[in-house]
């Protein structure tokens, strides 16, 4: 997804990633980095979505698609901050 998004908007740097051998040690920290900022952002969205362990037991649909929208936006945020920002 990064590597799409600077082939798109800075192919200068991917060129410059290549001549010096550090584009797959750059696209992994931006991985590693996107992922753990998922990670970090999940359980806020969860909550401020009202996917709540409590909704779970009580009524798995709406739990089910209040999860899946806070697991959207937990990803939305990490792609602006993380994929975008870089």
């Amino acid at each position: 997804m990064r590597y799409q998004f600077m082939l798109d908007n800075l192919p200068e740097k991917v060129a410059e990633l290549k001549a010096s051998g550090k584009t797959e040690s750059y696209l992994e920290q931006i991985e590693t980095a996107y992922r753990n900022r998922i990670s970090e952002l999940t359980p806020g969205c969860m909550k401020s979505c009202g996917a709540t362990p409590e909704l779970r037991s009580s009524d798995l649909p709406s739990f089910i698609k209040k999860a899946n929208s806070a697991e959207a936006m937990a990803t939305e945020i990490a792609i602006k901050e993380i994929i975008e920002a870089m």
